[in-house]
């Protein structure tokens, strides 16, 4: 683009590029955000960019969702360093980090920062996950706490927030697979705001009593395996590059 100033014969240049917006990545309980390579290279290679932000997934939803909003504020300057301005990121979430970006973009001081255009829900246990009962059995913090149907945060404070916890100016989607060992369709649905969840079948049930018993069904092979799922990448991407539906306003 080029234009001359008033009265001269000076011409300056202005360069715009267009960008996708950032795609940030957040993980989940016990995780870090290496979990998301395969998917982050893939959609790199349709051209969106991605970061990865990792938290302390034991110290809680709240205290993940305090260290999103300064690494947003980062990632901002990072970019405008470089002179490009970020008003929107999308957030890819899986698990724990679905519950996180709810906290983070349903929180009073969200409606200043306004900056999540769409959050994608990878297998998150909206309701909280039945197996965190059995993982309390290893695991003693304020996470696996956060994560028991039940709990405070999910009972009590989310449902306290803007829009019951799930912001109504954001598009959202929604992906479980049909046998997530943590977390099942009725814990991943978003139903209540009109939110369609898209099922996918990534591989057998391995739910068994056997497994219940050995503890070997942490391990949770298909609530990670959805993470490198080609279709799944197919149909993230599909909603990066689409309108999604905003959820249903719920009145308090």
């Amino acid at each position: 683009m080029k234009g001359s100033l008033s009265k001269t014969n000076i011409f300056s240049s202005l360069k715009i590029q267009l960008v996708h917006s950032p795609v940030v990545y957040i993980h989940g309980y016990q995780e870090n955000s290496t979990i998301f390579e395969n998917l982050k290279e893939y959609l790199n290679e349709k051209g969106i960019p991605g970061i990865l932000f990792n938290y302390e997934s034991e110290e809680g939803i709240e205290a993940g969702a305090e260290k999103l909003g300064i690494t947003l504020d980062q990632i901002k300057n990072d970019f405008l360093q470089k002179g490009i301005q970020i008003n929107k990121f999308n957030l890819i979430a899986h698990s724990m980090g679905g519950l996180v970006a709810r906290y983070y973009t349903s929180h009073s001081s969200y409606i200043q920062r306004n900056d999540v255009g769409k959050i994608i829900f990878i297998a998150v246990p909206q309701k909280g996950s039945a197996l965190a009962a059995l993982g309390s059995n290893y695991f003693q913090d304020k996470g696996i706490r956060d994560l028991s149907p039940g709990s405070t945060i999910l009972s009590e404070i989310l449902p306290q927030m803007i829009n019951k916890g799930l912001n109504s100016t954001i598009q959202v989607g929604n992906i479980v697979s049909e046998f997530d060992e943590v977390v099942n369709l009725e814990s991943a649905s978003l139903g209540e705001w009109g939110i369609k969840t898209h099922i996918f079948n990534i591989g057998k049930n391995r739910i068994t009593v056997d497994n219940l018993l050995n503890g070997s069904i942490i391990e949770a092979w298909n609530h990670k395996a959805i993470l490198s799922n080609k279709k799944v990448f197919e149909m993230i991407y599909k909603m990066l590059t689409s309108s999604l539906p905003y959820p249903r306003i719920i009145s308090p």
